[in-house]
Parts: C-alpha cells; structure tokens; sequence
C-alpha cells in the first residue's frame, strides 16, 4: 500500500531547535528494514514512562512487534533521521481514528511521536512537531490534530508550548486531551 502522503516523506526543513541543526536532520518513511530501530525507540519511551516517570497506562513497556509491523506497513510511519541515526518516529495519517470520528478533512493527525533517549531534551521532538506541520501544509492541510493522554499534564503543556491548542477532553472516550495546531503558510 503506498501513502498519499509518501512524495513529502524524505526532506528536510524543520526549523533548528536548541542542539539540533536542521541540516543534520531528515526525514523518511520507515521501511520494513526499519523494525529494529523502531522497536528500540518505542521501548526506549516506554521504559522510560515507565521506570521514571511511573506511567503505566499511556504506553506499553515494550510496543509488540506486530505493532510495529502494521505501523511500517501502513506507509505512514516517519522516521527522524540526526546524523545519520534514527534518532525518532512519528505516525502521520489523513484520519483520526475512532477518536477523531468524521470525513476527511482540513487535518492530518499525528500518532506515536516517540524520541529515543539519548537524544531527549536536544529539541528533537519539537523539530519533529514542526516538520510535521510542514508535512501537512504541504498537502493542503490547515490543521495538524493530535490526541494524548489527558491525565499526563506535562505531556498537554509540552504540546500546548508548541503551538497547539487544547480542546478539551474528549466526551466519550475520556482517557484522550484532544489537540491540534491552525497552520498558516509560513509553516
């Protein structure tokens, strides 16, 4: 299957954040080649809600390979690339799920941003917020929407500071803060 998306996934262009260059960083669809890396990252994150920050039930420990599969295989699975190392991933899709219920859109929604450790608080996942935006802009989109756990405020305040606005919790399935950012051209 390939995504509508796909003509915009390799590139760069994500403003500089704090220790991470721009010219340093790209981006690309994840390949089945890809499994390892994505794993990692996503066990990363998880051990890390886990053991240090004592959140059990935003992410598993360790994200089942078939997961991760069906991620990679769906053509919407985006990987961060600094210096040449796989350093994040993000899912960016045209639909929201069942927690953004409705047609298609002025949106596209973003999934699973995940950065790998080592490479935390270097500006990292803002830069990917940020190219994400592009990414939708790119389309034709005007909204960038995504939905987060609602009882982890840091995680809320993180995505408020990059622009995004908070709409609330979400009515029925009351576990999401749903969030998204208005695009204008310049991003």
């Amino acid at each position: 299957m390939t995504s509508a998306l796909q003509g915009q996934a390799n590139g760069r262009g994500a403003p500089s954040h704090d220790r991470v260059q721009s010219a340093a960083l790209s981006f690309r669809l994840a390949g089945p080649g890809d499994l390892k890396p994505v794993l990692q990252i996503y066990h990363d994150v998880g051990t890390w809600l886990h053991d240090a920050k004592g959140i059990a039930d935003q992410w598993p420990r360790e994200m089942p390979e078939d997961e991760a599969l069906r991620m990679i295989h769906s053509n919407s699975l985006y990987l961060a690339v600094l210096n040449g190392e796989v350093a994040g991933a993000v899912q960016i899709t045209r639909s929201g799920g069942e927690v953004w219920a409705g047609p298609e859109g002025d949106a596209l929604y973003l999934h699973s941003l995940a950065v790998c450790r080592r490479f935390a608080g270097k500006g990292l996942g803002r830069a990917m917020l940020d190219w994400a935006c592009i990414l939708a802009r790119s389309h034709g989109k005007g909204l960038l929407r995504l939905d987060c756990m609602y009882e982890n405020p840091a995680l809320r305040e993180y995505y408020c500071q990059a622009g995004f606005l908070l709409l609330g919790q979400h009515p029925t399935y009351s576990w999401y803060a749903l969030l998204e950012k208005r695009l204008t051209i310049e991003e």
